[in-house]
């Protein structure tokens, strides 16, 4: 993509081009959770309906005593996560979408 010389004119006069991906994900298609560890990167998908209710997960591969990735709590911030997307996907007047950049 060019950049526009109205626009930005001094970037312009230096002949710049920028490349970008974009992806766009509406709210109606997320189905699942990823959470991933940051101590090994393995990772545990759970969907989005079940989060709230999710009994406690463990990480499949830290070595015991596994890392717990998802608490079953009242102040648990993925239960709330949950509780806010099923709300959104519940709103029939409005789309939500995420939109996920990556400038080369």
């Amino acid at each position: 993509m060019r950049t526009c010389s109205v626009c930005f004119p001094k970037l312009a006069s230096y002949n710049a081009f920028m490349s970008e991906k974009i992806v766009k994900l509406l709210l109606d298609d997320l189905k699942f959770v990823r959470i991933v560890c940051r101590k090994c990167g393995s990772a545990v998908e759970l969907p989005i309906d079940k989060l709230q209710n999710a009994t406690a997960a463990y990480c499949p591969g830290c070595p015991p005593p596994n890392k717990t990735l998802l608490r079953s709590s009242a102040a648990d911030p993925l239960a709330g996560l949950a509780s806010i997307l099923i709300d959104l996907k519940q709103n029939k007047d409005i789309d939500i979408e995420f939109v996920v950049t990556e400038t080369e």
